[in-house]
């Protein structure tokens, strides 16, 4: 496994003035808007385990229908295992925000990460703002202000007004392939589970679990069978007392003796409730800024065969992860799309860069047109970093995943869960 060393190195502000800072930034900013409605947020459970969060914008007999970042979402009510529902976004954040201690940066990210989570992207982009005045050297915060900064960006370029079309079922020759653009119901159906985006996060966290220090939950069955199965291993503690202590510890040192006795059949029960960092760029940054803002556009729509890469809720796990692992399973010519042993050769890379400057140029594509300014384009050194963080050689997530097609997707039937 190589991941490089992430280190977090806090500001010298004084405790007065960070508490300025942060009084400064009003609770109302969470609203979307002063005269629009504002909704209790509610989680649903759905049959097949997927879990989804939001503003519970209306519900009927047949039908609950959640405001999840921004957009509305309608769920069939056979389809809900259970729902459950709480207070306003702004009263949350009026309650987060008069807990935090301004010193405290890794809270402060998760009231950004709250607002963002909620579409609340003016008042997370203010937020962060905040943080880093206090604690400029902070890389989480400055990972976030991009990732907010991106989907702003993003939503703003949606906001164009672009020719769609349904596609004509007996017409499909003679309609540009643009046309085919499946409805959002459709790539539905393709999307992650809770369970499987999980299993992603567990093979994708950080080897240095000590110095992450991620937000996991290990079940007390889990340990108790870890002690069970393991016991003898001299990684474990012995006696009574020292496993109860083991037992009191947070989630990620249980799963770091997990990891250390290789308890690999424990790993999917246990639950990663943040993204690590390197699936948090790519759902954040990567996957909405470019992966659906440009590459999708010229290579993931049917031009190349079996790569076809969702559009819908670019920046939530259980879409955004499907284009990693399909990017990460497609092999075209015999290159990887995304290439752990050298990082610099994946397509992703190499087909965004001039013809003249890539070792492996892009395809002939009618409209395409480099993202790079060249090799040096700080961009794509980013996006190398991004793969050589990932764990190396790409491991056997435990999920069955066939990448989705372009033909099955386009002639779906619309899922019941609808983005």
């Amino acid at each position: 496994m190589k991941h490089p060393r992430r280190s977090r190195r806090f500001g010298t502000v004084g405790v007065l003035a960070a508490a300025a800072l942060f009084v400064a930034a009003s609770p109302a900013a969470a609203q979307n808007g002063g005269d629009e409605p504002e909704y209790p947020v509610a989680q649903i459970v759905t049959t097949d385990g997927r879990v989804f969060s939001g503003e519970l914008v209306e519900q009927n007999p047949d039908t609950v229908v959640l405001g999840i970042a921004g957009i509305n979402t309608p769920f069939s009510r056979d389809m809900i295992e259970s729902l459950e529902i709480g207070k306003t976004v702004t009263a949350q954040y009026d309650e987060l925000k008069a807990e935090l201690d301004p010193t405290d940066a890794d809270a402060w990210a998760q009231i950004v990460e709250f607002l963002f989570d909620r579409g609340r992207y003016d008042a997370a982009k203010q937020e962060v703002e905040a943080l880093l005045k206090v604690h400029p050297d902070y890389e989480v915060g400055r990972r976030l202000q991009a990732r907010i900064e991106s989907q702003i960006l993003l939503i703003q370029q949606s906001a164009t007004p672009t020719r769609t079309t349904q596609r004509p079922a007996a017409a499909r020759p003679n309609v540009p392939l643009e046309s085919f653009e499946p409805a959002p119901a459709q790539e539905a159906n393709y999307w992650l589970t809770a369970d499987q985006v999980n299993k992603l996060r567990i093979w994708e966290l950080p080897a240095d679990l000590s110095r992450a220090q991620p937000r996991v939950v290990v079940p007390r069955d889990v340990v108790d069978e870890l002690f069970e199965n393991y016991g003898d291993d001299p990684a474990l503690p012995k006696g009574r007392d020292a496993r109860n202590r083991f037992r009191a510890e947070l989630g990620w040192q249980q799963l770091d003796k997990i990891f250390e006795v290789r308890a690999r059949e424990l790993y999917p029960r246990v639950r990663v409730v943040q993204d690590p960092p390197a699936l948090q760029d790519f759902r954040g940054q990567l996957n909405p800024g470019y992966v659906v803002g440009y590459f999708r556009q010229h290579f993931g729509t049917g031009q190349i065969p079996g790569l076809y890469l969702l559009r819908y809720r670019p920046n939530t796990a259980e879409s955004a992860f499907v284009n990693f692992l399909s990017l990460s399973n497609v092999v075209y010519e015999g290159d990887s799309f995304i290439d752990r042993d050298t990082p610099r050769r994946s397509l992703l890379l190499q087909w965004g860069l001039p013809r003249a400057d890539a070792d492996v140029p892009a395809p002939p594509i009618d409209g395409w047109r480099p993202f790079f300014t060249g090799l040096d384009d700080p961009r794509y050194e980013q996006y190398a970093d991004w793969i050589d963080s990932l764990y190396e050689p790409m491991p056997d997530y435990g999920i069955e995943f066939t990448p989705p097609d372009f033909n099955e997707v386009i002639t779906a039937e619309p899922a019941t869960i609808r983005p």
